[in-house]
C-alpha cells in the first residue's frame, strides 16, 4: 500500500519551500488505489528522504537510485525515470485516478514552466499556498484546461486534513467560483487573496463569511463580476457582512461593484479606489482611524456616507480636528472596541481639554490601561462639558481608578461614569468613595464585575453620609459578602438620594440577599414603584423579611414574585404585611407552591388591582375563600387563576361573586377543570354582570353542551369583549350555536376557537355570521379542520365584511385552491389587516402569502430598500399571483426575482402588471428562463409604463428577436435609465450592435453583462 496521510505529516514540519514535485507526490500518496504500476521502492525511498533535511534534488536522487547532475532539472530526471509525459487531453480523458495517472500529472507539472507560480509550504507564520494563474494562458486567453487541472490538484491537497494553510493566494484564476472555492475555506484561515478572479461573485463572499470567521486580510481587487459586498437583501434583515477579525480589505478596480456593507470592528484599512459604480457604503463598528482609499469612485454618495458617519474614512484625520475645534454637531463620540491604547487616549485627552461641546465619550472595550485613564483624568480636571464617560473593560486597575477619583473631586460636569470589568479592588473603591464625599455632580457610578470586597463596600457607605447627588450605584458581580451587603443596605437610613443599589451576582447569602432591597424598601429610600424579583429562587425565609419591610412601605406599587419557592408560609407573611400596606396595587405570585391556606390568607387583602396566582396548587377550597371577598371587592380589575386545580365547585363560587362584583374586567381560568358545569355557572353570572370584558376559558374540557349554555347569555350580554375558548371540545354544532348567538351580540370583538374540532360545516356557520357582523375584529381558528371548502365560504363572507381585522387559519388543511379564493377576496375587502395561513398545504402558489397580503394592503414597510425573493424556487404559477398583486400595489419600489424558475408565461404576467403599476422603479429578473416571447411582452409593457427605471434581464435565453423588441421600445420610453442584458448568449450574434444602433444618442444606459 502507498504511504498514508498521517505518515506525510513530518513533511510539513520543515520550514522550507516545497516545490511542485512535493505537491504531486501528495497526489500519488494520498489517493488509495489497487493499481501498483510504479515501483514501491520509489515511494518508500522518497518517503524516507522526505522525512530528512535533504533538499528537493537530493530527495529525488535517493528516490530514483541515480545521480542527478547539477545541470539536470528535476523535470528531466523525472522524464528519464518515468518516460514521456502524456498530453493534457489524455489526462482529461482518463476515467480513473490511479498512481500512474498521478505520476503523469507529476511529469506534466514539473515539465511545464508555469508551475513555478504554484508553490506551498510552511514558515514561522504558518502554512501557506501561493498560486498565480496569470501565466497559464494561451496568448491573452486563459488556458482553462490547465488552470482547472492545477486547481483540482490544489483542492485534492486541501482535502488532506493535515494541511490547512492559514494563508491562501489564488490570483487570476479563471476557473475559480464559489463552488470551487469552498474546499479552500476553513475556520483557521487568516489571509485570502482572490484578486483578478473574474467569477468571484456575491455567493463566494457569503461562503467566505460563513466558513472563515477568523479572516484578517481579504483581497478581492480586479474581481470583474463582483456586484455587491454585502448579504442578500431580505425584509427587515441587516445587509452587513460579519467579519469580526477583519483588519484589511482590498476591493480595488471592481468595475461592477455597487455597494460595501460591512460589520468589522477591527478594520483599519480599506482600499476601494477606481470603482466606477460604487455608490453606497455602510460600516458598523469601524475603527476611529481607518485608512481608506475611495478615489476615482464617481458614483459614491458622499452625503449618505456623511450621514452614516463615514466621512472620517474619506478624509484625512478629521475626528480629533472636530474635537479640538468644538464642532457643534459633535456632542457624542462612540469608539467601543477599537483597540485604542494609551497613545490614542492621550491624543483624545488633549483634545478634550480644549473641547466645549462633547457630552458623551464611549471608549468601552479598548486597551487604554491605567496610563490612558491617567490622561483622561487630567482632561476631566479642566473639562466642563463631558457628562457621560464609558470606560468599561479597559484594564484600568486601581492605579488608573485612583487618578480618575482624584479628578472627580473637582469635576463639576460628569454625571455618569462606567468602570465595570476593570480589575478594580478595594484600594480603587476607597479612592472613588473618598472623592464622592466632596463630588456634587456624579449621579450614576457603575462598578460591576470588578474585585471589590466588603472593605470597599463599607467605604462607599461612609461616603454616602456626605454625598447627596449619587442616585445609582452598581456593584453587581463583585465578591461582596454579608458584611458589605449589610453595610450598604443600611445606607438608606441616612441617605435619601440613592435610588438604585445593585448587588446582583455577588456571593451574598440568603440573609445578605435581603439587604440589597428589603431594607431600602423598609426605609422608603429607593423611591421604587416597581420591583421585579421573579426567577430568584426566593424562599419563605426571604419573604418573611420582605414582608416586614413592606408593612411600612408607602412607595411600592407593583411586586413581581413569579417563579420562586414561596409556599403557604410565605404567602401568609405577605398577607400580614398587606394588612397595613395601602399602596401595593399589583402582585404576581404565579408559579410558586402556594396552596389553599396561602390563598385564604391573601383573600382578605382588598386593595389589589391585579392579582396573579396562576400555576400554583390551588383547589376549589382556596377559590371559595377568594370568592367570598370578591363579591364586595371594588378594586380588583384583573385576576389570573389559570393552571390550578379549580373545578366546577370553585367556579360556581366565583360566578356567584361576579353577580355583584362591579370592577373585575379580566378573568383568566384557562387550564383548569371547569367543564360544562363550570361554564354553566359562569354563563349565569354573565347574565347580570356588566363589568367583565375579557374571559379566558381555554383548555377546560368544555364541549357543545357548555357552549350552548354560554351562547344563550352571549346573545344579550353587552360588556364581554373577548372570549377565549381554545383547546376545548367544540365541534361544528358548537360553532353553529356560537354563530347564532354572536349574530345578535353587540360587544364581542375578539373570539378565539383554536385547537377545537371545527370543520367546513362550522366554518359555514361562522361565515354566515360574518357577512353582516360589524363588531368582531379578531377570529382565531388555528388548528381546526376548516379545509378548502371552509376557506371558500369564509372568503365569500370577507367580501362583504367591513369589521374583521385579523383571521387566523393556520394548521387547517388549506391548499392552493382555498388560498386562491382568499387572495381574490382581498381585492374587495379593505378591513382585514392580518391573515394567517402558515402550516397549511399551500404550494409555491402561496409560498409567501403574508408578503402577498401586505402587497395587497400597500404596507408602507415594503417600500425600500427592496423586496427580495432571490432563489425562492418561484415558478410561473407563483409569478402570476405576484403579478396580480403587483397590479394593485402602490408602495413597492424594488422587486428582486433573481435565480428562480420564471419563464415566458410568468414574464408575460409580470409585464401585464407593469402596464398598470405606477410605483415600481426596479425589477430584477436575472437568471430565470425568459426567452424572446417574455422579452417582447416586457418590451410592450414599457411602451406605457412610466415608473420603471431599471430592468435586469441578464442570464436569460433572450435572442435577437427579444433584444430587438427591447431596443425598439427604448427609443420611445423616457423613464428607463438602465437595461441589463447578457449579450454573450449563443442565441445572439448581433444584438449588441443592434441595440446600440437603435438607441444611438439616447440617454438610456445599456449595460452589457459578459
Amino acid at each position: 500500500m502507498l504511504p498514508s496521510a498521517r505518515l506525510l505529516t513530518p513533511r510539513f514540519n520543515k520550514q522550507k519551500k516545497l516545490i511542485p514535485l512535493d505537491l504531486l507526490s501528495h497526489l500519488v500518496s494520498l489517493r488509495g488505489s489497487q493499481k501498483q504500476i510504479l515501483d514501491r521502492r520509489v515511494y518508500d525511498k522518497y518517503k524516507l528522504a522526505a522525512a530528512s533535511s535533504l533538499d528537493p534534488k537530493q530527495r529525488l536522487q535517493k528516490a530514483i537510485d541515480r545521480q542527478v547532475e547539477f545541470s539536470l532539472t528535476s523535470a528531466q530526471a523525472d522524464a528519464a525515470s518515468f518516460g514521456k509525459p502524456p498530453t493534457f487531453e489524455e489526462i482529461q480523458n482518463r476515467k480513473e485516478y490511479s498512481p500512474e495517472i498521478a505520476q503523469s500529472e507529476l511529469s506534466i507539472f514539473t515539465l511545464k514552466q508555469d508551475t513555478s507560480n504554484v508553490i506551498f509550504g510552511i514558515n514561522k507564520e504558518g502554512k501557506w499556498i501561493n498560486a498565480n494563474f496569470e501565466k497559464m494562458a494561451k496568448g491573452k486567453i486563459p488556458d482553462y484546461e490547465r488552470q482547472r487541472i492545477v486547481l483540482d490538484a490544489l483542492i485534492f491537497l486541501m482535502n488532506n486534513k493535515g494541511f490547512q494553510p492559514q494563508k491562501i493566494t489564488l490570483m487570476n484564476c479563471a476557473v475559480l467560483n464559489h463552488t470551487t472555492l469552498k474546499p479552500f475555506l476553513h475556520v483557521d484561515l487568516t489571509y485570502l487573496n482572490l484578486s483578478g478572479c473574474p467569477f468571484i461573485r456575491e455567493e463566494a463572499i457569503q461562503e467566505i463569511e460563513k466558513s472563515s470567521p477568523n479572516l484578517k486580510e481579504l483581497y478581492l481587487s480586479h474581481c470583474a463580476h463582483l456586484r455587491a459586498f454585502e448579504k442578500p437583501r431580505f425584509p427587515f434583515a441587516s445587509t452587513c457582512l460579519q467579519f469580526a477579525k477583519l483588519e484589511v480589505l482590498h476591493l480595488r478596480r471592481c468595475r461592477m461593484l455597487t455597494s460595501i456593507h460591512l460589520d468589522a470592528p477591527l478594520l483599519h484599512t480599506v482600499e476601494a479606489d477606481k470603482n466606477p459604480q460604487l455608490k453606497t457604503l455602510f460600516f458598523t463598528a469601524a475603527a476611529a482611524y481607518v485608512k481608506g482609499n475611495f478615489t476615482s469612485c464617481p458614483a459614491l454618495d458622499l452625503e449618505m456616507a456623511k450621514k452614516e458617519g463615514l466621512h472620517r474614512i474619506l478624509r484625512d484625520f478629521p475626528l480629533l480636528f472636530r474635537i479640538y475645534t468644538s464642532d457643534s454637531e459633535l456632542i457624542s463620540l462612540k469608539l467601543p472596541g477599537k483597540k485604542i491604547k494609551a497613545e490614542g487616549t492621550e491624543a483624545l485627552a488633549r483634545a478634550l481639554v480644549c473641547n466645549t461641546t462633547l457630552e458623551t465619550l464611549d471608549l468601552e472595550g479598548n486597551e487604554i490601561g491605567y496610563k490612558g485613564a491617567e490622561f483622561l483624568a487630567q482632561a476631566l480636571a479642566s473639562n466642563t462639558t463631558l457628562r457621560i464617560l464609558y470606560l468599561n473593560d479597559n484594564q484600568i486597575g486601581d492605579q488608573g481608578t485612583e487618578a480618575l477619583a482624584q479628578s472627580l473631586a473637582s469635576n463639576t460636569s460628569l454625571e455618569m461614569l462606567y468602570l465595570s470589568d476593570n480589575q478594580i479592588s478595594d484600594k480603587g473603591a476607597e479612592a472613588l468613595a473618598k472623592s464622592l464625599a466632596s463630588n456634587t455632580a456624579l449621579k450614576r457610578l457603575y462598578l460591576s464585575n470588578n474585585e471589590i470586597r466588603d472593605q470597599g463596600a463599607e467605604s462607599f457607605v461612609k461616603s454616602l453620609v456626605f454625598n447627596m447627588t449619587l442616585e445609582k450605584l452598581d456593584l453587581s458581580g463583585n465578591p461582596i459578602r454579608n458584611r458589605g451587603g449589610l453595610a450598604l443596605a443600611k445606607s438608606p437610613t441616612f441617605n435619601n438620594t440613592l435610588k438604585e443599589l445593585h448587588l446582583r451576582y455577588n456571593p451574598i447569602s440568603d440573609l445578605g440577599f435581603q439587604f440589597e432591597l428589603l431594607f431600602g424598601l423598609y426605609r422608603n429610600a429607593f423611591w421604587l414603584t416597581k420591583l421585579d424579583l421573579s426567577n430568584k429562587a426566593i424562599s419563605d425565609k426571604v419573604v418573611k423579611v420582605f414582608a416586614h419591610a413592606l408593612a411600612s412601605n408607602t412607595i411600592l406599587k407593583e411586586l413581581d414574585l413569579r417563579n420562586n419557592q414561596i409556599s403557604d408560609e410565605g404567602a401568609g407573611a405577605l398577607a400580614h404585611a398587606f394588612a397595613s400596606n395601602a399602596t401595593l396595587k399589583i402582585l404576581y405570585l404565579s408559579n410558586n407552591q402556594i396552596g389553599d391556606q396561602g390563598v385564604k390568607a391573601l383573600a382578605s387583602h382588598t386593595i389589589f388591582e391585579v392579582l396573579g396566582l396562576e400555576s400554583n396548587q390551588i383547589s376549589d377550597e382556596g377559590v371559595e375563600a377568594i370568592a367570598c371577598n370578591l363579591a364586595s371587592n371594588t378594586t380588583l380589575k384583573i385576576f389570573y387563576f389559570s393552571n390550578n386545580r379549580i373545578g366546577a365547585q370553585g367556579v360556581k363560587a366565583l360566578a356567584q361573586a361576579l353577580v355583584s362584583n362591579i370592577t373585575l374586567e379580566e378573568l383568566q381560568l384557562q387550564g383548569n377543570l371547569i367543564g360544562n358545569k363550570g361554564a354553566e355557572a359562569l354563563a349565569n353570572s354573565l347574565a347580570s354582570n356588566t363589568a367583565l370584558k375579557r374571559l379566558y376559558l381555554s383548555n377546560n374540557q368544555i364541549d357543545d353542551q357548555g357552549i350552548e349554555i354560554l351562547a344563550q347569555v352571549l346573545a344579550s350580554n353587552t360588556s364581554l369583549e373577548m372570549l377565549d375558548l381554545s383547546n376545548n371540545q367544540i365541534d361544528d354544532q358548537g360553532a353553529e350555536i356560537l354563530a347564532r348567538a354572536l349574530a345578535s351580540n353587540t360587544a364581542i370583538k375578539r373570539l378565539y376557537l383554536s385547537n377545537n374540532q371545527i370543520s367546513t360545516q362550522g366554518a359555514e356557520a361562522l361565515a354566515k355570521f360574518l357577512v353582516s357582523n360589524t363588531i368582531l375584529e379578531i377570529l382565531g381558528l388555528e388548528s381546526n379542520k376548516i379545509s378548502d371548502e371552509g376557506a371558500e365560504v369564509l372568503a365569500r363572507a370577507l367580501a362583504s365584511n367591513i369589521a374583521l381585522k385579523e383571521l387566523d387559519l393556520r394548521h387547517n388543511q388549506i391548499s392552493d385552491k382555498g388560498m386562491k379564493v382568499l387572495t381574490q377576496t382581498l381585492a374587495s375587502n379593505t378591513a382585514l389587516e392580518q391573515l394567517w395561513l402558515v402550516s397549511n398545504q399551500i404550494s409555491d402558489l402561496g409560498f409567501n402569502f403574508r408578503l402577498l397580503f401586505k402587497l395587497y394592503r400597500n404596507d408602507p414597510k415594503l417600500i425600500s430598500p427592496n423586496l427580495s425573493f432571490w432563489k425562492m424556487g418561484i415558478s410561473d404559477k407563483a409569478a402570476k399571483v405576484f403579478a396580480h398583486v403587483l397590479a394593485f400595489n402602490t408602495t413597492l419600489k424594488e422587486l428582486d426575482l433573481r435565480h428562480n424558475q420564471i419563464s415566458d408565461e410568468g414574464a408575460e404576467a409580470l409585464a401585464h402588471a407593469l402596464t398598470s403599476n405606477t410605483t415600481l422603479k426596479k425589477l430584477d429578473l436575472r437568471h430565470n428562463q425568459i426567452s424572446d416571447e417574455g422579452a417582447e411582452a416586457l418590451a410592450h409593457a414599457l411602451t406605457s409604463n412610466t415608473s420603471l427605471k431599471r430592468l435586469y434581464l441578464s442570464s436569460n435565453p433572450i435572442g435577437d428577436r427579444g433584444a430587438e423588441a427591447l431596443a425598439h421600445v427604448l427609443t420611445s420610453n423616457t423613464t428607463l435609465k438602465s437595461l441589463y442584458l447578457n449579450l454573450s448568449n449563443d442565441q445572439t450574434d448581433y444584438n449588441g450592435r443592434l441595440v446600440f444602433d437603435l438607441v444611438n444618442g439616447h440617454r438610456v444606459l445599456i449595460i452589457m453583462e459578459v
